[in-house]
């Protein structure tokens, strides 16, 4: 009897907090994607970085580290690894000249 009641106790304090968890609102986010196209500020150089899931780690604290001082644009996707760097790459480029292209991919 006591195994009974200690089972139905369990199973109703895991109802009450997943009810708990689920009711509350999920935090909107205002982040923006790091693949999302940049506003230019005409004049500053423009530079690209080319690279893999570690640079789309760090592309969004560079662009506030050189904010004013670079357009600073990022392939719309996960660059890969070099292979994938290798068949893209003229389509990653465009007929834009850069100023400065930063490569960083995966092996």
């Amino acid at each position: 009897m006591q195994t009974l009641r200690n089972l139905i106790l369990a199973a109703m304090l895991s109802i009450i907090f997943l009810t708990l968890g689920g009711a509350q609102e999920k935090k909107k986010t205002n982040r923006v994607s790091p693949m999302t196209p940049i506003e230019e500020v005409a004049g500053l150089p423009n530079v690209l970085i080319i690279g893999d899931s570690i640079s789309i780690g760090y592309t969004l604290p560079a662009r506030a580290l050189l904010k004013d001082k670079v357009n600073l644009h990022r392939i719309p996707t996960n660059g890969g690894p070099t292979t994938k760097g290798i068949a893209e790459i003229e389509k990653w480029l465009g007929k834009r000249k850069w100023d400065l292209i930063h490569f960083n991919w995966g092996l």
